[in-house]
């Protein structure tokens, strides 16, 4: 119920509106190439600078902190032990940075609101707990779940935190 307003027809008007436009920013940018790879170098980005606009990342973070969503999920927890530890490793500084970000963001959000979901989850109380001041790794991981929704990784990283909350 918290996050309906930005789930609306209307929004979801608004936010086709920007699919779309990012859709021909990304073909016009391989327009004219002999050959290139739809998913790579048009879809790919899409979904998560869509999931930065609506938690209110500015465009010009928005494909950066995609890719360090997809690095922080760049692991097989299935792989040898030397290549897990490896993308533990490279996942968890990934993780870090996106919390340093969320958490500038967030203080940048709690001083000067706009109309999007960090801004929203600064001043959202739960049980009569501000969760945006008490309890900024909530937003921070309410972040990278929304920016991975759809990536298969997503099972490993629901996996991990599991196991970490435990």
């Amino acid at each position: 119920r918290l996050v309906t307003q930005h789930f609306t027809p209307k929004a979801i008007m608004v936010y086709e509106q920007r699919v779309r436009q990012l859709a021909n920013q990304f073909l016009d940018e391989v327009q004219g190439r002999a050959e290139f790879d739809l998913v790579e170098d048009v879809i790919r980005a899409i979904p998560p600078m869509m999931v930065g606009h609506i938690l209110g990342v500015p465009e010009a973070d928005q494909a950066h902190l995609g890719r360090l969503v997809d690095a922080s999920l760049a692991y097989d927890p299935n792989s040898e032990p030397t290549q897990l530890e490896d993308g533990v490793r490279k996942g968890s500084g990934s993780h870090m940075e996106i919390a340093q970000y969320i958490a500038r963001l967030l203080a940048e959000r709690t001083a000067n609101p706009q109309n999007d979901l960090i801004s929203l989850l600064t001043k959202a109380e739960v049980d009569n707990l501000l969760i945006g001041k008490a309890h900024s790794n909530h937003v921070h991981a309410f972040s990278v779940y929304s920016n991975s929704a759809g990536d298969p990784a997503h099972e490993h990283l629901v996996e991990g935190t599991t196991g970490i909350e435990q």
